[in-house]
């Protein structure tokens, strides 16, 4: 899940917001990590852009201390060494390239300033994924980030179809309290044509949210 720090960005608006005729949330950080920041599964990482040389350097000396350790152990044993090896090496490809791969981007992505809410996957269940495992996934998942609610669903994107997992972050069905402060501020889009007080009044009647209007706001981001 992906947010920017930048609130009133003419391209976030055209790419994410129906060419500017959405909103964009406000959510709170310190909300969102001091209710992650233990979870197991789930992290809230800002997004590097640029090359990660330096951290795969270290990552893979790291490896190969660690596998040249190992190896002193066998006396040698071609094979034992070579079991260790592929686990070690099976290890470090799970973790940095399918978990913490996804904190990079290119340069010149950099004007998003993102921010991405990640789900860590165990390296156990990369590979085929049955229904069995799923389902043991997602009910471990769910016992970590209780009391908010975790779905698995498909959507479709372009010519394919895509599964996802569907966090729900509160709302009148779990408790309005979390939606309270998680959310904490609404820009309204350039070419959104809703006034903030008919906003206000949605989120309280449709959502329990009674944001001030003060923290309601309207794009200053033009199209000319």
């Amino acid at each position: 899940m992906c947010f920017s720090r930048n609130k009133d960005l003419l391209s976030q608006w055209r790419g994410y917001a129906d060419d500017g005729k959405g909103v964009a949330i406000g959510f709170s950080r310190k909300a969102l990590e001091g209710f992650l920041g233990n979870r197991q599964h789930i992290d809230l990482v800002d997004v590097f852009y640029g090359t990660p040389t330096a951290v795969l350097e270290e990552r893979t000396a790291s490896i190969v201390k660690k596998y040249f350790q190992i190896s002193r152990k066998y006396d040698q044993n071609l094979l034992q060494i070579e079991g260790h090896m592929k686990n070690v090496c099976e290890a470090f490809v799970c973790h940095y390239f399918l978990n913490d791969g996804l904190k990079y981007k290119k340069s010149d992505f950099r004007e998003e300033e993102e921010v991405r809410l990640m789900l860590r996957v165990p390296p156990q269940e990369f590979g085929e994924l049955t229904q069995e495992s799923n389902e043991t996934f997602i009910d471990r998942l769910q016992s970590d980030i209780n009391p908010l609610r975790v779905i698995y669903d498909f959507i479709p994107k372009g010519n394919k179809v895509v599964s996802y997992y569907d966090i729900y972050f509160g709302g009148k069905e779990i408790d309005p309290c979390i939606t309270h402060e998680f959310i904490k501020e609404i820009v309204i889009g350039p070419k959104a044509d809703i006034s903030i007080p008919e906003m206000a009044h949605i989120l309280r009647s449709k959502k329990g949210l009674n944001i001030p209007a003060q923290n309601i706001t309207k794009s200053g981001a033009s199209y000319r």
